[in-house]
């Protein structure tokens, strides 16, 4: 579930089963559309361990398989993190063109 401040910006969202798409992760997935009819992306990640650089890869080929199964296309980007953020990871997010919320 997303919190509220997410859910304001977004007239949909759909919650998107990573198990049937083979990703064993603890995140949950959703596709959203906003206000303007474009198509979002949402990784909502809890974890007790630190968010580091190496979970932007896997993150970035988790997105790929998602975008591979989906027919909308994608104009944005956004991950919700709870857990320790490194401030490396954040800036290659970023980089990725992620938008961050922690």
């Amino acid at each position: 579930m997303l919190p509220i401040k997410i859910n304001d910006s977004y007239k949909y969202i759909e919650t998107i089963d990573h198990k049937q798409l083979g990703i064993r992760k603890k995140i949950e997935i959703f596709i959203a559309k906003d206000l303007n009819d474009q198509t979002s992306i949402i990784f909502h990640i809890t974890q007790k361990s630190r968010f580091l650089q190496k979970d932007v890869d896997k993150i970035e080929d988790i997105r790929d398989i998602v975008t591979n199964n989906i027919t909308s296309r994608i104009i944005s980007k956004v991950i919700l993190i709870e857990s320790p953020l490194c401030s490396k990871a954040k800036d290659k997010l970023e980089k990725l063109q992620w938008i961050v919320i922690i």
